[in-house]
């Protein structure tokens, strides 16, 4: 069975989901081999080495960054770490959220790279779109998340 989904492409690399650990840890190397690996330019690397070495930090140009470093479909940087993982890298929430790769998005959405990101408009926009605030509602929060006023909720803060 194995072997049939590789014949068919269901084969999915998660190294990259490993370079922000390999940042705060210094292994600038490590992470930079990973980046070129998965088709990220050279300058758009040093960007994610930076951004992601202060993660409370964001960019606000990180659409344009984007744009102009990776900026087509089908590329293997697209398809090794995508524009929402990317958008997470850079800080860039609300864009995390408004993306219609919703597979990707939700991949994305529980990662502990971003400390910011579980209270963000964009996470909460996502969980709302994917109907996971509605289950949470229904079923009750799990431990790391509680129900505020109205539709709201909070979520603690992961510690990358």
């Amino acid at each position: 069975m194995f072997e049939q989904g590789v014949d068919k492409g269901y084969v999915h690399n998660n190294a990259p989901y490993v370079v922000p650990y390999l940042i705060r840890r210094g292994n600038t190397l490590a992470a930079k081999l990973i980046l070129h690996e998965q088709g990220a330019a050279p300058e758009l690397a040093g960007i994610f080495l930076q951004t992601l070495a202060s993660p409370d930090k964001s960019r606000p140009d990180a659409k344009a960054i984007l744009d102009r470093y990776a900026p087509g479909k089908d590329t293997v940087f697209d398809q090794a770490i995508g524009r929402p993982q990317a958008l997470m890298w850079l800080g860039a929430f609300e864009l995390v959220g408004e993306s219609d790769e919703l597979a990707r998005n939700t991949e994305v959405a529980w990662m502990p790279g971003r400390v910011n990101w579980r209270n963000s408009p964009g996470f909460k926009r996502l969980l709302e779109r994917t109907g996971v605030a509605d289950y949470w509602r229904t079923h009750g929060f799990p431990t790391h998340c509680h129900a505020l006023a109205g539709k709201d909720f909070v979520c603690d803060r992961v510690e990358p």
